[in-house]
C-alpha cells in the first residue's frame, strides 16, 4: 500500500477528469516507477510515494513522460550547479523568505483550483542577495509544493509577478542564459503545471525585463502570460478572497504568509539536508535502443525529412504509445518496437494520430472478423497465392523507392473463392508488410491494377459494402501510405468496377489514380527496373516472386496465430463505443477519375 496523503473530493474528481488518475492503479503506477528508477544506473533518486505520484500527476500518468521527467528533474541539477548544490535550509535562506520576495497565497483558487504564488523581486537588493541564490530559493520552494500541496500538483499554479520598483539596477543582475535554464527546467524538470503568469505594476524599466523573460520562454508558455495595467484587471483571474490586504484582498497580509511558509521551509529542513546523496551520473547512462530493423541511408533521410523521424528518440516515442496501449482498458494490441514504430512512421511520428491509428487498426479487426480473423497459413490461402492475382514485387535493398503490389482480378478463381476471401487474402498480405516492409511504411505503396480479361461475371461479385470497408480500413487504421494507383489493360466492362471503386475511396486518392492505355504510359511513372519480366521488366518473374512470398508468409505464420487474441473490447471502452455502422457511416466527398 503507498503512502500518499488522500485527497479532498473535488480534487480527487480533478485528478480523475483532467490527469487519468485512477486511484486502484495508483500502487501500481508507482510499482513501475520504482523498478525503472532502480534499474537505472545513472540515476540515484529518491522514491518517496507522495513525490512520485506528483510525477505521475504532473505527467497525466503517462509512465513514460513520468520517467522523461524524473530523469531531467535530476540531470537538472548538474546541468544548474548552482541552482542546486547547498540548498540548506539556513538563516540566509530563511532571511531570504523573510524578506516576502516569495509567497504562496494561504489558500488556493477555489477548493479544486489553482495555487497562487506572488514573486516580488525588486524587495531584494541583488548586490547582497545574487539572482542565483534567490533562484535557489524559489527551487526550494518548488520541491516543498511537489511534496506538500496537492493542489500545485494536480491544478497547477498561478504566479504573479509584482515588478515594483524594478530598477536599471535589478536588470542589470538578471542573466539571460539562467533565465533560459530556469524556463527550461520549468517545462522540462518540474511536474507543475503553469496555469498564467500574470505581471503587474509594470513600469518601463520593468516592461524590459518582462520582454526578456517572455522572449525566452516556450511558445506555450508564452501564450499563458498577461500584463495588467490595474488590480481590477487581475480580479478577473485572481479573486480578492485569495489575495493578501496589500493587494487589495482579505485573506491575511504578507506577514501572515511569510510566518506560515517560514513554517513549511522549517517542516523540509532534513529533505534539503539528505539531498546530497541523490544525484545524475551522466558517465554511467545507458542509451537502450529499440529493438527494430536498421534503415538504409535513402530511407533514413525519407524518414527524417517526409515522416519527422529523429533517430535519437525513436525508442522514447516508442515506450510512450506502448505506456498508451496498456491504459487503454478496451484495447489489447501488439507492442512490439517493429510494430509499433511502423504506427509512429505512418502517422508522421504524431503521438496522437498513431494512438488513433493503432485504436482503429484493432477495431476494424474486432468490427471484421471474417476478413481480419482466422489468418493461419494453410493450404487454401497457399492456393489462393499460387494463382498470382496479388502479389508484392521485390524491393531493391538501400533504395527508398515505393513497395510495388499488383493485382489482377481476372486470376482470382470465384466459383472457388468467394469476395471475403479475396479481401482477407490481401489483408494477410498487408500484415506482413507492415510488419516486414520498411519501403511501404517509409515511402509508401504504389498498385498496379491488371484488368485484363475482367468481365461482367467478375464485376458480379464485386460488393459496395465490402470496397467500403477496405476503403476505411485504408484510411483510418492502416499504417501504409497509399502514393498512386495505376489501371492497365481496361476493358470497356471493367469502367464499372473502376467508377464503384473511385467512389469507395478517400477523396484525396482519385488524384492518384492512372488509367493507361498502353505500358507505354505505365512506363513514365514505373520503371522497367522495378516490374517483373512478365510486363517488360527485370525484376524477377512473377513465379519467382510467388514462390518467395510463399516462404516469406509460412516463415510469418506464427504472428498470424496468435494474432486472434488481439482486438478491442467495446463495452470497456471510456469515449462512445463504435460500431460497424458508425464506422462506415464517416463518408466523404469525391473526385472524378482522370484518365492519362
Amino acid at each position: 500500500m503507498t503512502n500518499i496523503r488522500p485527497l479532498s473530493t473535488s480534487l480527487a474528481k480533478k485528478a480523475k477528469l483532467e490527469l487519468g488518475e485512477v486511484p486502484e492503479r495508483i500502487d501500481q503506477d508507482i510499482a513501475v516507477l520504482k523498478d525503472w528508477i532502480s534499474s537505472q544506473p545513472h540515476l540515484k533518486a529518491r522514491v518517496d510515494d507522495q513525490l512520485l505520484v506528483a510525477f505521475l500527476r504532473g505527467c497525466k500518468y503517462s509512465l513514460q513522460k513520468s520517467k522523461q521527467k524524473i530523469d531531467h528533474f535530476y540531470s537538472m541539477r548538474g546541468a544548474l550547479p548552482e541552482l542546486y548544490e547547498n540548498r540548506f535550509v539556513n538563516e540566509r535562506t530563511l532571511t531570504i523568505f523573510r524578506k516576502g520576495g516569495f509567497l504562496r497565497l494561504l489558500k488556493p483558487l477555489s477548493e479544486d483550483g489553482p495555487r497562487v504564488h506572488i514573486v516580488r523581486y525588486p524587495v531584494y537588493d541583488m548586490k547582497e542577495f545574487p539572482l542565483v541564490e534567490l533562484l535557489k530559493a524559489r527551487n526550494i520552494l518548488n520541491d516543498i509544493e511537489l511534496l506538500d500541496d496537492d493542489n500545485a500538483v494536480i491544478a497547477g499554479y498561478i504566479e504573479i509577478s509584482d515588478v515594483r520598483g524594478f530598477s536599471a539596477s535589478h536588470l542589470f543582475h538578471f542573466d539571460p542564459l539562467i533565465v533560459k535554464k530556469i524556463a527550461t527546467l520549468t517545462v522540462k524538470a518540474l511536474p507543475l503545471r503553469v496555469k498564467g503568469i500574470h505581471f503587474i505594476n509594470v513600469s518601463s524599466t520593468a516592461q524590459k525585463f518582462f520582454n526578456l523573460v517572455k522572449s525566452l520562454m516556450p511558445e506555450k508558455l508564452k501564450q499563458r502570460v498577461y500584463v495588467h495595467p490595474n488590480y481590477e484587471s487581475l480580479y478577473d483571474y485572481v479573486p480578492q478572497e485569495c489575495l493578501p490586504k496589500e493587494y487589495g484582498g482579505t485573506d491575511g497580509t504578507i506577514e501572515n504568509i511569510i510566518a506560515a511558509l517560514e513554517e513549511d521551509v522549517l517542516r523540509y529542513k532534513d529533505y534539503f539536508e539528505d539531498e546530497l546523496i541523490f544525484k545524475y551520473l551522466n558517465k554511467n547512462r545507458i542509451m537502450s535502443k529499440p529493438n527494430i530493423r536498421s534503415l538504409c541511408d535513402e530511407l533514413k533521410k525519407v524518414a527524417k525529412e517526409e515522416l519527422n523521424e529523429v533517430e535519437d528518440c525513436i525508442g522514447d516515442n516508442i515506450e510512450a504509445l506502448r505506456d498508451w496501449i496498456h491504459k487503454q482498458r478496451h484495447l489489447k494490441a501488439r507492442t512490439d518496437d517493429q510494430f509499433l514504430v511502423a504506427f509512429l512512421r505512418g502517422s508522421k511520428y504524431s503521438l496522437e494520430k498513431a494512438k488513433a491509428k493503432i485504436d482503429y487498426f484493432y477495431t476494424f479487426k474486432t468490427l471484421m472478423p471474417e476478413y481480419c480473423c482466422n489468418k493461419v497459413i494453410d493450404e487454401k490461402w497457399l492456393n489462393i497465392l499460387r494463382t498470382g492475382f496479388y502479389i508484392r514485387f521485390p524491393v531493391f535493398s538501400n533504395t527508398a523507392a515505393p513497395t510495388i503490389c499488383l493485382s489482377r482480378y481476372a486470376k482470382f478463381d470465384f466459383k472457388q473463392y468467394t469476395i471475403t476471401d479475396l479481401v482477407k487474402y490481401q489483408f494477410i498480405i498487408m500484415d506482413w508488410l507492415v510488419n516486414n516492409d520498411d519501403n511501404v511504411i517509409i515511402s509508401g505503396y504504389v498498385g498496379i491494377v491488371d484488368l485484363s480479361d475482367v468481365g461482367l461475371s467478375h464485376i458480379a461479385h464485386f460488393d459496395l459494402n465490402v470496397l467500403k470497408k477496405g476503403r476505411m480500413f485504408l484510411e483510418k487504421g492502416a499504417p501504409g501510405r497509399l502514393k498512386e494507383l495505376h489501371l492497365i489493360n481496361c476493358p470497356k466492362e471493367a469502367l464499372t468496377l473502376i467508377s464503384l471503386t473511385i467512389n469507395c475511396l478517400n477523396e484525396k486518392l482519385p488524384m492518384k489514380i492512372h488509367v493507361h492505355k498502353t505500358f507505354d504510359d505505365l512506363g513514365k511513372y514505373i520503371g522497367k527496373e522495378h516490374l517483373p519480366v512478365e510486363y517488360g521488366g527485370t525484376n524477377s518473374s512473377i513465379e519467382e516472386i510467388i514462390a518467395q512470398t510463399e516462404k516469406d508468409l509460412l516463415a510469418f505464420n506464427d504472428y498470424f496465430m496468435e494474432d486472434d487474441q488481439y482486438g478491442v473490447t467495446e463495452h470497456l471502452r471510456l469515449e462512445k463505443r463504435i460500431s460497424t455502422e458508425s464506422l462506415l457511416g464517416m463518408e466523404g466527398s469525391f473526385r472524378k477519375l482522370s484518365i492519362d
